[in-house]
């Protein structure tokens, strides 16, 4: 199994001063693992139909990407507001 590195350091990890350095390494972290188009909701009907068969777990795992992601403080926070939803936290960091 690959060993692929989902966790950014902890000085890189979004805080309430570096969210303009954080978004860009987010993006290009979640489109490695295949989750951005999940996040931004740009992905059609029929291609995210055929990654929920794939991966059934997908919403979870880009949820816990972003959450790993930042520091806790933020993260409990816009865990609660987005209930859940990896979309959701994206836009209510946004």
């Amino acid at each position: 199994m690959k060993n692929r590195n989902f966790k950014l350091p902890e000085d890189l990890r979004l805080s309430s001063s570096n969210y303009l350095q954080w978004k860009p390494r987010m993006k290009n972290l979640l489109t490695l693992f295949g989750y951005y188009h999940l996040i931004t909701k740009t992905e059609t009907d029929q291609d995210s139909t055929a990654a929920d068969k794939l991966d059934p777990r997908r919403k979870e795992k880009a949820l816990a990407i972003l959450c790993l992601n930042c520091n806790m403080k933020i993260a409990n926070q816009f865990i609660l507001e987005s209930n859940d939803d990896p979309s959701t936290f994206w836009e209510v960091i946004y």
